[in-house]
């Protein structure tokens, strides 16, 4: 076994006999993320580039939405988000792709939300882009889910990037989104901006996109990253949204996804 096998499988441990219920999370989740893509297929997602998926945008959406992207309040985002050290036990690997947080911030600008809501934080890119996104609204609160990765200590580097500035609209909340997000819809009554970037399986993005659809604002947007890989984000055309579409990402080799309500 690898050296950091090893240390991967004594933190496991020591979750274990810190908290049984997570452990079982934590182990239930490895073992699908390494099982479902044995049954479930790679469908075929139309794609396309980051100008021609927001050239595709309604048109209402679409003027506020390129507005947003030559704000100087984004590119201070991305001035915070870059550069920056590793943090501790967060692989900068897991960090959002900058597309996929240029969505995020103009999703927000354009929508103007009360309630944001998203699962998987990192070491907090989309977070910030978020939460620079409210502050210019000088609206809202973005409620974030994680639980941050076994190796972590203690999860401190979980949303490092984020300026200390930005914090008072965010509120972080610890655990698997299976046991965190339908208590807290049900503690906000609802969310107007839904991001998805956690446990990128197909029974968990099912699971949260059920959650948050029927609580979602309207006008209302879920984003999801890294819909590639299963059925979940495809599924949501059923639902009859207002618009959905799928974008290539600028680094990573995946896609993000939007859908409008």
């Amino acid at each position: 076994m690898k050296r950091s096998a090893l240390g991967r499988a004594a933190s496991l441990l020591r979750v274990l006999r810190r908290d049984p219920a997570e452990f079982a999370d934590r182990v239930g989740a490895i073992l699908a993320g390494r099982i479902e893509p044995l049954w479930h297929a790679r469908p075929d997602y139309p794609a396309a580039a980051w100008p021609e998926f927001v050239a595709s945008l309604p048109p209402h959406m679409r003027e506020s939405f390129e507005t947003a992207l030559v704000e100087d309040a984004l590119a201070g985002a991305e001035g915070a988000v870059t550069g920056r050290p590793p943090s501790p036990g967060i692989d900068p690997r897991h960090d959002g792709d900058l597309l996929l947080a240029r969505c995020c911030y103009a999703v927000v600008r354009s929508l103007r939300p009360a309630t944001v809501i998203e699962t998987g934080v990192a070491r907090g890119v989309t977070s910030t882009y978020i939460l620079s996104a409210l502050a210019a609204n000088d609206h809202g609160t973005l409620h974030s889910i994680d639980l941050p990765p076994v190796e972590a200590d203690g999860g401190e580097g979980i949303g490092a990037l984020v300026p200390d500035t930005l914090r008072g609209r965010w509120q972080l909340h610890r655990g698997m989104t299976s046991r965190v997000l339908p208590t807290l819809l049900d503690t906000l009554g609802g969310v107007d901006v839904f991001v998805h970037d956690s446990l990128h399986t197909y029974g968990n993005m099912r699971m949260e996109f059920g959650a948050a659809w029927p609580r979602l604002g309207h006008p209302g947007a879920i984003v999801a990253d890294d819909v590639e890989g299963n059925r979940a984000f495809l599924e949501l055309r059923a639902m009859q949204p207002a618009w959905w579409g799928v974008c290539r990402e600028g680094v990573k080799p995946a896609l993000f996804g939007l859908v409008l309500r």
